[in-house]
């Protein structure tokens, strides 16, 4: 079977959890999914809603996080002087959030520019976890604003294509992926405020409070003009499965 992991710190555990297999990391895992180059893949949250007749959602897991290290936005002078925020590229997703929290949670709405020389700046991935000045975790300030966890990432196969057996597979990477964690958490020189995120913040599991932000996601998502209605979602259900009630919070 071969696996594409959206290539974000993050997905470093299930890139280990997962060496016995045939692993991609790539910056558009849906597109490889979509054209027959993997069979399995961590895609971002924004892409599965934008294209939900594309995807197969798997129960269970999911990436989400109560902060998020690997993407903030820096702010040398401030939250109340940002006029402008200048954006890396392949960002859609970081700077939708980013909209979302500075509108919904402290009223501001700045002019966003794609690569721009704007102090204020969108940092992601590793750039993000060393910065050191002033900034906004976009993870935790999602779940100051709506509650719940940020789900980043979904995994998804293509339509009709999901089965019991892939569903056990991934449950048994995610018990790998979370051991890795813990083991990043606790290794040698590892900066405080991402020490507690392998070992707090991660987290691995589609569960009840990541279906909730899903849904608060999917309502943002039409009402910013990201998606032209709330989609459903497809999850696959496996067989001779009573525990799949909360997933009907995706369908309205």
């Amino acid at each position: 079977m071969h696996v594409a992991l959206w290539d974000i710190p993050p997905a470093d555990c299930w890139a280990a959890a997962a060496d016995h297999l045939s692993v991609e990391l790539a910056r558009q895992p849906g597109r490889l999914l979509r054209h027959g180059y993997a069979d399995l893949a961590l895609v971002p949250t924004i892409e599965v809603l934008r294209n939900t007749d594309s995807y197969c959602v798997l129960p269970g897991v999911a990436m989400s996080t109560w902060s998020y290290p690997f993407a903030r936005l820096a702010l040398p002078n401030g939250l109340h002087h940002v006029p402008s925020i200048a954006l890396p590229s392949e960002s859609d997703f970081e700077a939708l959030v980013a909209r979302i929290v500075l509108k919904e949670h402290y009223g501001i709405e700045p002019d966003f520019q794609l690569g721009g020389s704007c102090e204020a700046r969108l940092l992601l991935r590793r750039a993000a976890a060393a910065w050191e000045g002033q900034a906004l975790d976009l993870g935790q300030e999602w779940f100051e604003c709506a509650g719940y966890p940020m789900v980043w990432a979904l995994w998804v196969m293509r339509p009709s294509e999901a089965t019991p057996a892939a569903v056990d597979m991934l449950e048994s990477l995610v018990i790998e992926a979370e051991k890795n964690a813990l083991v990043r958490a606790h290794a040698d020189g590892v900066a405080s405020v991402l020490r507690k995120f392998w070992r707090e913040d991660l987290r691995f599991r589609l569960d009840a409070l990541a279906v909730a932000s899903l849904t608060k996601l999917r309502e943002y998502f039409w009402y910013y003009n990201v998606t032209p209605e709330v989609h459903d979602l497809t999850v696959y259900e496996q067989p001779d499965t009573e525990d799949v009630h909360w997933y009907e919070s995706f369908q309205r």
